[in-house]
């Protein structure tokens, strides 16, 4: 695949993608293959000179959302344990307003 300089210095643009036969694809579907993934490039594969099917590589899954902060938490305390200290009885009525 060959690439072309565009008008813009230091900008290098892709040419179309290459183009193949069907019984060409076929015949070197492996090798094809790992030059898609080698080169990160698309290959156009043609039907009686109509064009078919794309190949082209795999981007990376992006990470789960789920799950994604496993074994990061940094504290040891149990953060899902009942506070006793909240449920506690007041020792004073917070509505008697006679102390004010």
């Amino acid at each position: 695949m060959a690439s072309k300089k565009n008008g813009t210095p230091g900008l290098v643009v892709d040419a179309a993608p290459r183009t193949i036969q069907a019984s060409t694809f076929k015949a070197t579907c492996l090798e094809l293959m790992e030059e898609v993934a080698a080169r990160h490039i698309e290959i156009v594969v043609t039907k009686h000179g109509r064009p078919v099917m794309k190949v082209g590589p795999v981007d990376p899954m992006p990470p789960s959302p789920l799950g994604f902060l496993r074994n990061t938490l940094i504290g040891q305390s149990d953060v899902v344990g009942p506070e006793h200290d909240v449920w506690r009885e007041p020792t004073s009525d917070p509505l008697d307003v006679s102390d004010r």
